[in-house]
């Protein structure tokens, strides 16, 4: 499922999502630096505070944070995420069909054991990852929105303020932080409404299939929804709160159990 582990349990790219976790944590401190210097310099300004040079070494700061941040974000998207996303799809399928693309299987990292490797599994494995997401981004979208709305609100003021005082560079750089922050609630509020309508579609499916005598699956079904789930993370810039999910997960366990039972999964 996206990017979730398990208290004992072995995902083979392990490594890669870590190094990922913590370059994800140095880009949010750079970003929330730059966004808190440049508040501080409209102050300093504003009341004429003394010390020039240090007013200078401030903003060449903020201007290096920044830059920084686009590099760092920029290897993020483009070389780091992608190669974790490559590894978390391949330890999908071969949990799901038996395959070894990876050479070492994870152990417990999907509640599924149960299940016969085939297609059958590869729609079972989506429903748990489609529940798991769509239930931590439903619970991070509270602090998501009042986060994300208070800070870009913030800058967009700061820079009004500065841009009637004619000032030029700095408003430019605080509507580019407020839109990074309105941007993000935007594909959160996105991908956790999308997320939700794919849900409903296991649920369908699986709702047919309990009719069925013997379960007979279209292998179009699992490929298409596994499809949609993938773009959704594809296309996603908000990321998921370990902390939420550390705090949910015996929860969510127990009533993806709970869902297994409603639906006569085995």
């Amino acid at each position: 499922m996206s990017e979730r582990k398990f208290k004992s349990k072995i995902v083979p790219y392990q490594n890669e999502f870590k190094r990922l976790k913590r370059l994800k944590g140095i880009a949010d401190i750079l970003l929330y630096s730059a966004g808190i210097i440049s508040i501080v310099v409209p102050i300093i300004e504003r009341y004429e505070i003394e010390f020039p040079t240090i007013f200078e070494l401030i903003k060449i700061i903020n201007f290096i944070i920044i830059v920084a941040y686009y590099i760092l974000d920029v290897v993020i998207e483009v070389f780091i995420n992608p190669s974790v996303s490559e590894y978390r799809r391949l330890n999908f399928i071969d949990n799901s069909l038996g395959t070894k693309f990876l050479g070492n299987r994870s152990q417990h990292y999907f509640d599924n054991d149960e299940v016969k490797d085939g297609m059958y599994k590869v729609l079972v494995n989506g429903f748990e990852n489609c529940f798991f997401t769509y239930s931590l981004a439903k619970a991070q979208r509270p602090s998501m929105v009042l986060k994300n709305s208070i800070f870009g609100l913030i800058f967009l003021i700061v820079a009004y303020f500065g841009l009637i005082q004619n000032s030029i560079g700095l408003p430019i750089i605080q509507i580019f932080l407020s839109s990074l922050f309105l941007t993000e609630l935007i594909h959160h509020l996105n991908f956790t409404d999308r997320l939700k309508s794919l849900l409903k579609n296991y649920k369908e499916v699986f709702t047919e299939l309990e009719k069925m005598p013997y379960k007979r699956l279209e292998v179009a079904n699992p490929l298409k929804l596994s499809l949609e789930y993938e773009t959704l993370l594809a296309y996603n810039k908000s990321g998921l709160d370990d902390k939420i999910y550390e705090k949910k997960k015996v929860q969510l366990t127990k009533e993806w159990e709970e869902m297994k039972k409603f639906y006569n999964i085995s």
